[in-house]
């Protein structure tokens, strides 16, 4: 299965959507994290010929989960996952740091799923993988047979998330990457939530979270 990762920068944040679809496919795709721009999102959609199963969210901060339901309006049978743990985040305009934007989330159209969860949006197979400590229930999305990795804003190139927002925690993301993350094979692929790609190779010699801890 060849996929194709394709990543647009939205907000004011510069926060990374993803558009996840198997070349010569079957015209599925799923989205992870569309945090703002979806006329903009919509448009690539158009563009490629492509139907969104699914959108996959790492967190529930705002800048990864405000192009949602403008999304879901046009595409009304996708379906938004998100981390059980999570809810309590999605549901409270404080955490989410959706308050200013004089919001909710619709939590009740979301399917709350487990760690080790395994899904298929758009027939490709997807781990649900917990690492709390940017957000108590955030997570990546692990797909083992192209060594990819989606990881939201718990790893970044040579970084990682911030812990002092609602629900965070320093040492469970450093718990988190050592244990979840740097387990992974060396050449998997890195597609963070916000900057440049990165692989586990490289952050398990340079990520300041692995090498001083």
């Amino acid at each position: 299965m060849a996929l194709t990762v394709k990543k647009t920068v939205v907000g004011p944040l510069e926060e990374n959507c993803y558009i996840v679809y198997e070349e010569n496919g079957h015209g599925e795709c799923f989205l992870v994290d569309p945090g703002a721009s979806g006329n903009m999102i919509l448009r690539q959609l158009e563009s490629l010929h492509l139907t969104p199963a699914a959108c996959l969210l790492t967190h529930g901060h705002f800048d990864h989960i405000m192009a949602v339901e403008w999304i879901r309006k046009q595409y009304p049978e996708m379906t938004v996952i998100a981390l059980e743990k999570e809810r309590e985040v999605l549901e409270d305009p404080e955490k989410s740091l959706l308050r200013a934007f004089g919001g909710n989330f619709p939590t009740e159209n979301i399917r709350f799923v487990a760690d080790g969860t395994a899904l298929s949006p758009a027939k490709i197979p997807v781990k649900v993988v917990a690492t709390p400590g940017h957000t108590v229930g955030s997570t990546c999305y692990y797909l083992e047979g192209q060594c990819i990795l989606f990881s939201g804003d718990t790893l970044f190139l040579e970084g990682a998330g911030r812990t002092d927002l609602p629900t965070g925690s320093t040492a469970s993301i450093i718990s988190s990457i050592k244990e979840k993350l740097m387990t992974l094979p060396d050449d998997t692929k890195v597609y963070p939530g916000h900057g440049d790609e990165t692989t586990i190779a490289h952050e398990k010699k340079y990520n300041y979270m692995v090498v001083m801890g």
